[in-house]
Order: C-alpha cells, then structure tokens, then sequence
C-alpha cells in the first residue's frame, strides 16, 4: 500500500509539468485507451497513472470517473492486509459514486459502486457497520440491471447480498431490520440467491467468480454432484483478471473437500 501511495503522489507531481505538446497529443479518450491496454498487459499502476491523467484533463466525464473507481478496486488484490484493502475500495467507491452522481444512468458507474461497497462490507469486523452498508449495495446493484440486464458482475453482488440475508443469524436480523425495514429481511431466500448466481453464469459462462459461488451455494445446500460441476468449471477457465486466480483456488480448495478433482 505504501510503494502504491508514495507512486500516486509522484505522478500527481509531475503530471502537471507535463508539456502542452504532449497533453494536445494524449487526450483523455486515447489515455483511456492506454490505461485500458496497460491493465491487460499486467501493468495495473501504469493503468491507473494514465486513468488519473485522463481524470484530471476531464474530471467530469462519469466514463472517466467509473473506469477510476474500477481500478482502485482491481488494486486491492496486490494487497494483504485488509486495512489496505478497504483503504482501495473506499477510494474506488468514491470515484464510482462521483461517476453515478453525475450521470445515475450509467450502469457501469452503479455497479462499481455497489462492487466497491460490497467488498468494503466483506473486510470489516464491525457487524453494525457491515449490514449498514447493505441497502446502498443492494440499491446500486439493482439500479445497475434496470439500466442493463446483462451485466453479470451486478447479478453476482446481488447473489452475494441475498445469500448473506437469508443466512443471517439472528442477533444480526435485528440489526438487519433497522436498516432495511421489517418485511426485508423474511424476504430474502437462499433459492432467489441462487436464482441469481446462475443467471451470472448464464450471462459470463466464461467467468470465473460466477462459477465460484454457485459452486459454494450448492455445497453449503448438500448438493454435491451439482456444486463439484461448477467447481470443476471454475478451476477451468482462462485465467483473465488477478482475482480470478484467487478464486479459483478457493474453489479448487472446496472441491478437494467435496471429493472432486481439478487436474
């Protein structure tokens, strides 16, 4: 976090000494283009120095700001220690939300933000803080599938948050109703949890994380032949994105549980 940070600061330094000749040339749209090449060549910080270079020639731009918010949220996974992590998210969720505040129909900008609230919520230790971020993760998410049914990841956070719902012990339903309402917290079922996660498989066969929960959801209901097949998938795949490898040694790690293989 620290060798993060200190980069940050350097390029915010120098950025602004940088010639008008070269600013003409590198505008935000083909910056965006770079950080966008730099992140698929495993180059996440230069991908988020041209992201911020782009963001201040056009602090504005929700298209700027979302794909900023994104990439603070990709960096959490170069991190150890969770108070790292949630330092990242905190700051990806904040771009995420400038994006959704200036154009709220933009349904990338709203499932960042639900993302990086979601993530925030899995790292902290404080119950109370954790299921009071809930309603705002639920909102973004659904608020981003009304504006696009096909995004898989929205389908995944909302997977996620109907299973914590539906398992949540009680002393944590109390808290729950506080901030949700009464009549939220009966509502929420393991099945429409994983009515979502297949609708996230069926939308991004070809990713990982889907795969993953499924897998997990199907295990915890006994449903072993079920849960070691997408399991089995998960292991499979292309590995595309950082998190995908820890993903998919969780998954390799449940599957050796259940008596499946993954060579």
């Amino acid at each position: 976090m620290k060798r993060i940070c200190l980069l940050i600061t350097f390029f915010l330094t120098i950025l602004p000494m940088v010639g008008t000749a070269q600013e003409v040339q590198e505008s935000p749209e083909v910056l965006l283009a770079r950080a966008e090449k730099l992140q698929a060549e495993g180059q996440p910080i230069s991908a988020l120095t041209a992201y911020m270079e782009a963001n201040r020639l056009a602090p504005r731009s929700p298209e700027i700001l979302w794909r900023l918010g994104r990439q603070y949220c990709r960096l959490m996974e170069d991190e150890f220690f969770p108070v790292d992590k949630i330092r990242l998210a905190r700051v990806g969720q904040h771009y995420a939300h400038k994006a959704s505040m200036r154009d709220p129909g933009n349904a990338m900008a709203r499932l960042w933000n639900a993302y990086a609230l979601q993530e925030t919520s899995y790292l902290m230790t404080d119950a109370r803080g954790r299921i009071a971020m809930g309603p705002d993760i639920y909102r973004e998410a659904w608020a981003a599938i009304e504006l696009d049914a096909d995004l898989s990841e929205a389908w995944l956070i909302l997977g996620r948050h109907e299973w914590d719902l539906a398992l949540m012990s009680e002393p944590d339903q109390y808290l729950a109703e506080r901030f949700y309402g009464k009549n939220r917290v009966p509502e929420a079922s393991v099945d429409r949890a994983i009515s979502y996660f297949q609708k996230a498989v069926s939308l991004a066969p070809q990713r990982v994380a889907p795969h993953l929960y499924l897998g997990m959801a199907y295990n915890a209901l006994g449903k072993k032949e079920l849960a070691r097949a997408e399991l089995e998938k998960a292991v499979s795949i292309e590995t595309k994105e950082k998190s995908d490898l820890r993903h998919k040694a969780e998954a390799a790690a449940l599957l050796e549980r259940t008596g499946g293989s993954y060579l």
